[in-house]
């Protein structure tokens, strides 16, 4: 089975100026980890366990779940969600 999502560990850039915000386009964060996982339980698995990782609960490091192609039938909900990662692009 190929790969549907990529959980990705990235560093976090501190920002520049007061009020600048993030823009992963134009000046995406340093990946240090990136697994690719067949569907999402298999992701959210493996994101609850990168915020666990002390760097990541100290605001150094971040996880993220990117959706490669298609659509999921889950939905990611709030309990899914940490305040030190982000769930992208799962509707």
């Amino acid at each position: 089975m190929s790969p549907r999502f990529m959980v990705v560990l990235t560093e976090v850039r501190p920002l520049l100026h007061p009020g600048q915000r993030r823009d992963e386009r134009a000046t995406p964060e340093r990946v240090l980890e990136a697994l690719p996982v067949a569907d999402m339980t298999a992701a959210r698995t493996v994101f609850s366990s990168l915020c666990g990782l002390a760097p990541v609960q100290a605001g150094r490091q971040r996880p993220k779940v990117i959706a490669l192609s298609g659509r999921d039938t889950d939905v990611a909900d709030d309990a899914a969600m940490s305040s030190s990662g982000t769930m992208a692009g799962v509707r």
